[in-house]
């Protein structure tokens, strides 16, 4: 429950933040406008917060970070090849080993073939690109994801749903809450925003593998914080609380 101690408790750690790390609250208010202007993003604006997500899904930030920078200049506009039987970035299921292993994925596409990426990953990549094609032509150019803005900000697990249902395998929850969280629609719950509303009072039961259900409650939690500490529940607040939660902790403002 965020009581209004909670609200206070928060304020006055994120003015101690703004004290010793101004940076960070100006970063915190820069993500905060990008989420806010989400729902008017240039059309192929989309792709690019989209295609990375799958490459940042149990990897080091440094790798991850690397090989998105290096594979950029190749999914520019990939997803208009991604929907093509036998196109260019065909990849298939073989149905052998593990999910994530090479043996269970047919690397196809001649242009597939050349992307240095583990090929589930790449899996996942061209299941969202294919589905972002079908949003385009489903709700138009100018907002593919009209549907999920249309949402309330509470209807979290819908959007899950729909989301993680269209893009497919590699998809995870946390993967998914990582996409909508560019959108100013939910928070990430990584180590640290976890710690700070632990800190707050969220209570004794993270786990340091979030279950599906606890990602759903930490992000009604916070939902609850921004309306109340900012005044209103919006993509901005949203972004902007999920960003000062976590630089709290990353700053060491709070025991561990």
């Amino acid at each position: 429950m965020v009581t209004q101690l909670v609200i206070d408790q928060y304020v006055q750690l994120k003015e101690e933040l703004g004290r010793i790390c101004p940076e960070c609250i100006e970063e915190a208010e820069q993500l905060a406008n990008e989420a806010q202007r989400a729902g008017d993003l240039a059309p192929d604006a989309y792709w690019d917060l989209i295609w990375g997500k799958p490459i940042w899904a149990n990897n080091r930030v440094e790798n991850a970070q690397r090989k998105i920078d290096d594979l950029r200049p190749l999914m520019t506009e990939a997803w208009r090849h991604m929907g093509a039987s036998d196109g260019p970035f065909e990849i298939r299921l073989t149905g052998r080993g593990h999910w994530t292993s090479v043996a269970a994925h047919n690397v196809i596409g001649r242009r597939a073939r050349e992307i240095d990426l583990a090929p589930h990953r790449l899996f996942a990549i061209v299941g969202a690109g294919k589905a972002f094609g079908e949003r385009r032509n489903q709700y138009g150019v100018a907002n593919p994801f009209q549907d999920i803005f249309e949402l309330d900000m509470t209807e979290l697990e819908e959007k899950m749903r729909i989301i993680k249902g269209q893009f497919g395998r590699g998809w995870g929850y946390t993967t998914v809450l990582h996409f909508l969280t560019d959108l100013g629609m939910a928070c990430k719950p990584d180590l640290h925003l976890c710690r700070t509303i632990a800190h707050l009072g969220f209570g004794d039961n993270l786990e340091d593998r979030i279950t599906f259900r606890n990602a759903i409650r930490i992000n009604l939690w916070v939902m609850c914080l921004a309306r109340g500490a900012e005044g209103a529940l919006s993509p901005y607040t949203l972004r902007y609380t999920d960003k000062i939660l976590m630089e709290i902790s990353r700053q060491g403002l709070i025991d561990l």
